[in-house]
Protein backbone atom coordinates (compact mmCIF):
# COMPACT_ATOMS: atom_id res chain seq x y z
CA UNK A 1 0.00 0.00 0.00
CA UNK A 2 1.24 3.49 -0.60
CA UNK A 3 -0.78 5.85 1.56
CA UNK A 4 -2.10 3.96 4.53
CA UNK A 5 -5.86 3.89 4.20
CA UNK A 6 -7.44 4.35 7.65
CA UNK A 7 -10.19 1.87 6.76
CA UNK A 8 -7.52 -0.72 5.87
CA UNK A 9 -5.57 0.00 9.07
CA UNK A 10 -8.72 -0.41 11.18
CA UNK A 11 -9.61 -3.68 9.46
CA UNK A 12 -6.09 -5.00 10.08
CA UNK A 13 -6.21 -3.98 13.76
CA UNK A 14 -9.56 -5.77 14.12
CA UNK A 15 -8.12 -8.88 12.51
CA UNK A 16 -10.67 -8.59 9.68
CA UNK A 17 -8.23 -9.56 6.96
CA UNK A 18 -10.91 -10.30 4.37
CA UNK A 19 -12.09 -6.68 4.68
CA UNK A 20 -8.51 -5.36 4.59
CA UNK A 21 -7.74 -7.40 1.47
CA UNK A 22 -10.96 -6.22 -0.21
CA UNK A 23 -9.80 -2.64 0.41
CA UNK A 24 -6.42 -3.48 -1.10
CA UNK A 25 -8.09 -5.15 -4.11
CA UNK A 26 -10.02 -1.91 -4.76
CA UNK A 27 -6.83 0.13 -4.40
CA UNK A 28 -5.03 -2.17 -6.87
CA UNK A 29 -7.85 -1.82 -9.39
CA UNK A 30 -7.63 1.98 -9.17
CA UNK A 31 -3.87 2.15 -9.75
CA UNK A 32 -2.66 3.59 -13.02
CA UNK A 33 0.31 1.71 -14.46
CA UNK A 34 2.13 4.89 -15.46
CA UNK A 35 2.18 6.01 -11.81
CA UNK A 36 4.11 2.95 -10.60
CA UNK A 37 7.06 3.98 -8.42
CA UNK A 38 6.47 7.60 -9.39
CA UNK A 39 9.71 9.49 -8.63
CA UNK A 40 7.67 12.66 -8.06
CA UNK A 41 6.14 11.21 -4.90
CA UNK A 42 7.81 10.60 -1.53
CA UNK A 43 8.88 6.96 -1.18
CA UNK A 44 6.34 6.13 1.51
CA UNK A 45 3.54 7.23 -0.88
CA UNK A 46 4.72 5.23 -3.90
CA UNK A 47 3.28 1.94 -5.01
CA UNK A 48 5.23 -0.73 -6.87
CA UNK A 49 3.22 -3.97 -6.84
CA UNK A 50 0.76 -4.58 -9.67
CA UNK A 51 -1.11 -7.40 -7.92
CA UNK A 52 0.52 -10.19 -9.94
CA UNK A 53 1.32 -13.44 -8.11
CA UNK A 54 4.77 -13.67 -6.54
CA UNK A 55 5.06 -17.43 -6.91
CA UNK A 56 8.06 -18.55 -8.98
CA UNK A 57 9.16 -15.00 -9.71
CA UNK A 58 12.25 -12.94 -8.90
CA UNK A 59 10.85 -10.57 -6.28
CA UNK A 60 12.29 -7.26 -5.13
CA UNK A 61 10.85 -6.23 -1.76
CA UNK A 62 11.07 -2.49 -1.35
CA UNK A 63 11.08 -1.09 2.18
CA UNK A 64 9.75 2.38 1.40
CA UNK A 65 7.94 2.82 4.72
CA UNK A 66 9.53 3.35 8.11
CA UNK A 67 11.88 1.10 10.04
CA UNK A 68 9.08 -0.14 12.28
CA UNK A 69 6.94 -1.18 9.33
CA UNK A 70 9.90 -3.02 7.83
CA UNK A 71 10.50 -4.88 11.09
CA UNK A 72 6.80 -5.69 11.51
CA UNK A 73 6.30 -7.08 8.00
CA UNK A 74 9.68 -8.84 7.68
CA UNK A 75 8.05 -11.88 9.30
CA UNK A 76 6.55 -12.64 5.86
CA UNK A 77 9.95 -12.96 4.13
CA UNK A 78 10.47 -16.71 4.81
CA UNK A 79 7.11 -17.56 3.23
CA UNK A 80 7.84 -15.28 0.29
CA UNK A 81 11.23 -16.97 -0.17
CA UNK A 82 9.55 -20.39 -0.13
CA UNK A 83 7.23 -19.34 -2.96
CA UNK A 84 9.41 -17.05 -5.10
CA UNK A 85 12.31 -17.98 -7.37
CA UNK A 86 14.45 -15.45 -5.50
CA UNK A 87 13.99 -12.57 -3.07
CA UNK A 88 15.99 -9.36 -2.80
CA UNK A 89 15.13 -6.92 -0.03
CA UNK A 90 15.96 -3.27 -0.55
CA UNK A 91 16.08 -1.93 3.01
CA UNK A 92 18.00 0.66 5.00
CA UNK A 93 21.54 -0.65 5.54
CA UNK A 94 21.22 -0.24 9.31
CA UNK A 95 18.62 -3.03 9.29
CA UNK A 96 20.73 -5.53 7.35
CA UNK A 97 22.14 -7.13 10.50
CA UNK A 98 18.63 -7.93 11.67
CA UNK A 99 17.30 -8.96 8.27
CA UNK A 100 20.30 -11.17 7.46
CA UNK A 101 18.59 -14.18 9.08
CA UNK A 102 16.06 -14.31 6.25
CA UNK A 103 16.63 -16.31 3.05
CA UNK A 104 17.08 -13.30 0.79
CA UNK A 105 19.68 -11.05 -0.75
CA UNK A 106 19.93 -7.64 0.92
CA UNK A 107 20.45 -4.40 -0.95
CA UNK A 108 20.93 -1.06 0.77
CA UNK A 109 18.11 1.38 0.07
CA UNK A 110 19.51 4.63 -1.26
CA UNK A 111 16.82 7.23 -2.01
CA UNK A 112 19.11 8.79 -4.61
CA UNK A 113 19.69 5.47 -6.39
CA UNK A 114 16.84 3.03 -5.83
CA UNK A 115 17.22 -0.47 -7.22
CA UNK A 116 15.99 -0.96 -10.78
CA UNK A 117 12.64 -2.68 -11.18
CA UNK A 118 12.69 -6.47 -11.13
CA UNK A 119 10.34 -9.15 -12.42
CA UNK A 120 8.03 -8.49 -9.49
CA UNK A 121 8.36 -5.55 -7.10
CA UNK A 122 6.34 -5.41 -3.89
CA UNK A 123 6.40 -2.98 -0.98
CA UNK A 124 7.04 -4.81 2.30
CA UNK A 125 3.71 -3.71 3.79
CA UNK A 126 1.91 -5.52 0.95
CA UNK A 127 3.43 -8.93 1.68
CA UNK A 128 0.54 -10.18 3.81
CA UNK A 129 -1.86 -9.34 1.01
CA UNK A 130 0.41 -10.63 -1.77
CA UNK A 131 0.80 -13.95 0.07
CA UNK A 132 -2.78 -13.95 1.42
CA UNK A 133 -1.45 -14.71 4.89
CA UNK A 134 -2.80 -13.35 8.12
CA UNK A 135 -0.15 -11.95 10.46
CA UNK A 136 -0.91 -14.64 13.04
CA UNK A 137 -0.07 -17.31 10.43
CA UNK A 138 3.60 -16.34 10.45
CA UNK A 139 5.87 -16.19 13.50
CA UNK A 140 6.68 -12.74 14.84
CA UNK A 141 9.39 -13.88 17.27
CA UNK A 142 12.25 -13.50 14.79
CA UNK A 143 13.48 -10.24 16.31
CA UNK A 144 16.01 -10.72 19.12
CA UNK A 145 18.21 -8.21 20.91
CA UNK A 146 21.39 -10.19 20.23
CA UNK A 147 20.93 -9.54 16.50
CA UNK A 148 20.99 -5.78 16.94
CA UNK A 149 24.00 -3.53 17.21
CA UNK A 150 24.32 0.21 17.28
CA UNK A 151 26.86 2.01 15.07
Amino acid sequence: MSEVDPEWANAMRRGDYAAAWAIQERALAERRREEADDPGRPYHLRWVWDGAPVDGRHVLVRCYHGLGDTLQFARFLPELAARAASVTVEAPARLHGLLSIFPCQLKAFDPDRPAPRSGCDVEIMELAFALRLQPDEVPAQWLRADRFSLP
